[in-house]
């Protein structure tokens, strides 16, 4: 399979490069946080001093970073990914990132001989340090097969979406969808509760009847047990990726939407200096209201 590379190695990017980890292969990352670094180095990773030394080591670099902006200047700023890679190998961009964006850098790509992969994922921390999650791939299809190889050890549900950018629409469709059940939760039981209806009571009922959801079962104990520090997925990435919706639904013919009113709660809460903690905090926010 070659050298696997990895850059950001937070929640997601450790829990993947374990996964590689496990199944022998060599695994070079970088993270300008060191602790993490020497975390993944004690259980058999190799640290690279910088982003060109891994770039020039790696088959297959891996990115799991946050700012669409970040990840552009790594890949096609100067002295990036592109100028310092193998000819014919790939960048597999696992984070949620800008769709304009994610093509631009496949086109960059491409004029190096480098094969770049939008490859968003689904399933959370837990899912990536058990190699179960969900990705979403776009790019060139004569090359997704050899992609599939390195995606098969971190997902079990690999799904080819389509042409480079396609893997981002799909996410940020999913997380919008996630964003509007977090905030429609987090309401409802707000409402029950006010008009004297247990929130674990009617939680329960959800999850036994026509409402139930998987949102609910990753959201859901946060909210009723009031562990907003107990982040699955930030308040803050939640608002980084339903304002790449909004910039999405905006660049077509859609106007106003129903998801302006969720982005809108979710910046809202953000501003409230929630954004550090989990996205079910939007509960929280509603329940001040009552």
């Amino acid at each position: 399979m070659g050298n696997i590379g990895i850059i950001g190695c937070g929640l997601m990017g450790s829990g993947i490069a374990g996964n590689y980890l496990k199944n022998k292969d060599t695994v070079y990352v970088y993270d300008i946080n060191a602790s993490a670094v020497e975390a993944l180095k004690e259980k058999g990773a190799k640290g690279a001093v910088s982003i060109q030394e891994l770039a020039g080591v790696s088959d297959f670099v891996i990115l799991s970073l946050a700012s669409p902006e970040l990840i552009r200047t790594i890949v096609a700023g100067e002295d990036g990914l592109i100028d310092h890679m193998k000819r014919g190998s790939f960048i597999l961009d696992m984070s949620t990132n800008d769709v304009e964006y994610t093509r631009e850098m496949h086109q960059a790509a491409a004029a190096k001989d480098v094969h770049f992969f939008d490859c968003p994922l689904s399933g959370g921390p837990e899912g990536a340090v058990r190699g179960e999650l969900t990705v979403m791939a776009g790019g060139d299809e004569a090359q997704f097969e050899e992609v599939k190889t390195v995606l098969d050890v971190i997902g079990k549900n690999i799904q080819y979406v389509g042409e480079s950018g396609s893997g981002q629409v799909a996410k940020l469709c999913n997380n919008m969808v996630v964003a509007g059940i977090v905030s429609l939760i987090g309401e409802a039981l707000a409402v029950g509760r006010e008009n004297g209806v247990d929130e674990r009571t009617l939680a329960g009922i959800f999850q036994n009847g026509s409402a139930a959801s998987k949102v609910m079962d990753v959201f859901g104990v946060n909210m009723l047990d009031e562990s907003y520090d107990n982040v699955k997925f930030s308040l803050d990435n939640l608002k980084k990726d339903t304002g790449l919706y909004k910039r999405l639904k905006d660049s077509g013919a859609l106007g106003d939407a129903l998801s302006d009113e969720v982005n809108h709660l979710v910046e809202s809460c953000a501003r409230q200096g929630f954004g550090g903690l989990d996205s079910s905090v939007i509960h929280h926010v509603i329940k001040k209201t009552f």
